[in-house]
C-alpha cells in the first residue's frame, strides 16, 4: 500500500483511510515534480509545525507532549540522528535512542539519535499509542533509507503525552530489564501484577 506523488494530503494531513499496514509509506512531492513548494504533498520536508514540549514524566524519564490540539493524521515530527549499520549499533554501549530501519532489503541500518537528534528521540512507548510511524521519501526512492516521520493516529488534546508502540521485538529484549510504565489499563508489557 503506497501513496505516490500524485496523491495529495488532505489539508497537509494523512487521510483517515491512510494505509496503516506495516510499514506505512508515503512519497512526497519534490523538486522533480511540477508542483510548487507549497504543494500539500510536501509536509515532512517542511519541518515541525506542531508545538511540542519536552517534559519530565513521573515514571518514564523524559517525554514529549502536545501543546495544542492536534487532529488525526497530522505530521508531528521526524526521528533524526546518525544512520549506522546494524553491526555498528550492536557495538554501541547505549542503545536507548536506536530506531531500526528494518526494510527487508538486505543490510539493516539504524538511526542512532543519542548524540545527534531532535525532540523525536524523547517520544516514549505507549501501549495505546497516539502516533504512527510512517516511512517517508522526499528526495529519493531508495527504500533502504526512509525518513522516519510520526503522524497522529488519533486526535490529541493539548497537554497529552504523545507516544508510539515500540513493538514486540523491542519488548522481547527490554522486558528482561524493565517493564512498561505507560499506565494504560490495556498495558501489554507491565510487570506481573
Amino acid at each position: 500500500c503506497v501513496y505516490v506523488c500524485v496523491f495529495a494530503l488532505q489539508d497537509g494531513r494523512l487521510p483517515l483511510d491512510f494505509c496503516q499496514w506495516e510499514p506505512p509509506v508515503l512519497f512526497e512531492c519534490n523538486h522533480a515534480c511540477s508542483c510548487w513548494r507549497t504543494c500539500r504533498n510536501r509536509v515532512v520536508q517542511n519541518g515541525l509545525r506542531v508545538r511540542l514540549q519536552l517534559f519530565k514524566t513521573e515514571k518514564m524519564g523524559w517525554g514529549v507532549r502536545a501543546m495544542q490540539d492536534v487532529p488525526q493524521g497530522t505530521f508531528i515530527c521526524e526521528y533524526v540522528g546518525e544512520i549506522i549499520r546494524d553491526a555498528e549499533a550492536d557495538k554501541r554501549e547505549n542503545d536507548s535512542f536506536l530506531f531500526t530501519l528494518d526494510n527487508k532489503l538486505g543490510e539493516v541500518h539504524c538511526i542512532d539519535a543519542r548524540l545527534f537528534g531532535n525532540i523525536g528521540r524523547f517520544i516514549n512507548h505507549l501501549c495505546e499509542p497516539n502516533l504512527m510511524v510512517v516511512r517517508v521519501f522526499t528526495m529519493h526512492q531508495d527504500l533502504r533509507f526512509p525518513r522516519i516521520a510520526f503522524f497522529s493516529s488519533s486526535p490529541i488534546k493539548a497537554g497529552d503525552q504523545i507516544g508510539i508502540d515500540y513493538g514486540e521485538s523491542y519488548w522481547r529484549v527490554k522486558s528482561k530489564y524493565f517493564s512498561c510504565q505507560c499506565g494504560s489499563v490495556k498495558c501489554q508489557h507491565a510487570a506481573a501484577r
